[in-house]
C-alpha cells in the first residue's frame, strides 16, 4: 500500500508507532520522514529487515498496538510481577483479562491476554473497517464480562460488529456510524463502552452513577 496517498491508514501506522514508544509527534497522515524513521526504528527493535516500509510482516508485528493487547505464552520462572513489567503494564489490567488464571499458580505454556497499559479506543485518529475491528477485538479481550459478534451486513457486504454489556432486564442499543460520514459517532460510543466496562472492573462509577448498577 502507498501510505503517502493514504492519510487514514498512515494515521493507523502512525497510532501504532506511537502507543509502541516509536513516534513523536502529532499523528498527521502524512508518510514523511518522521514516520519512515520511526518505522525502521520499530523494524529494528521487532528483528525485521529495517527498509522503512510497512509490508506484511510490520504491519503483523504492529497489530497489538492497534489491539491494545499481547499474548504472552508463560515460561518457566515467570510470575505476573515480571510479565507485568516485561510489557509495561499492570498486574491488574492482566489479572481482568484472565479471570479463570490462578495468580500464584501460573502453569506453564497458558497463553495469557496482557493489555497494554494505554486506552484501547484513540479519538485522535480518523477511523477504518480495520480499525474498528481491532478495538472490538481489543475490548473484548481486556474485558472478559463484554460480549459481540455480528449482527449482519452492509451494503458493501462487510460484516456489523456489536458489543453488548450487563445483565439486566431492561435492554438499549445504541448504533453508531448510520450513515457513512457519520464516522465521529463510532469513536464516541466505543469510548463510551470502554470507560463503562473500566468503571464496572475498577468498582468505579460513571457520571455519579455506579457501574455495577447500571450491569
Amino acid at each position: 500500500m502507498n501510505y503517502q496517498n493514504n492519510k487514514t491508514e498512515t494515521s493507523v501506522i502512525q497510532l501504532a508507532l506511537k502507543r509502541a514508544g516509536f513516534l513523536d509527534g502529532e499523528i498527521d497522515g502524512i508518510f514523511g520522514s518522521n514516520t519512515r524513521n520511526a518505522v525502521i526504528a520499530f523494524q529494528k527493535a521487532a528483528s525485521l529487515s529495517p527498509d522503512g516500509i510497512v509490508g506484511p510482516k510490520t504491519y503483523a508485528a504492529l497489530l497489538p498496538y492497534l489491539k491494545g493487547y499481547t499474548i504472552h505464552r508463560v515460561k518457566k520462572g515467570d510470575s505476573l510481577y515480571s510479565i507485568a513489567a516485561m510489557h509495561n503494564t499492570s498486574i491488574r489490567k492482566i489479572m481482568l483479562a484472565n479471570p479463570t488464571v490462578d495468580p500464584l499458580n501460573l502453569q506453564i505454556g497458558t497463553n495469557l491476554t496482557v493489555p497494554f497499559a494505554f486506552s484501547v479506543v484513540p479519538t485522535d485518529v480518523p477511523y477504518s473497517y480495520m480499525l474498528l475491528t481491532y478495538i472490538c477485538e481489543g475490548l473484548l479481550m481486556r474485558y472478559p464480562f463484554l460480549s459481540g459478534g455480528v449482527i449482519g451486513k452492509s451494503v458493501m457486504g462487510k460484516s456489523i460488529p456489536y458489543l453488548s454489556i450487563g445483565q439486566g432486564k431492561d435492554e438499549v442499543f445504541y448504533n453508531a456510524s448510520h450513515h457513512a460520514n457519520e464516522w465521529i459517532t463510532t469513536p464516541l460510543l466505543l469510548k463510551f463502552i470502554e470507560e463503562y466496562s473500566e468503571s464496572f472492573a475498577n468498582g468505579g462509577s460513571l457520571y455519579g452513577t455506579l457501574a455495577v448498577q447500571l450491569f
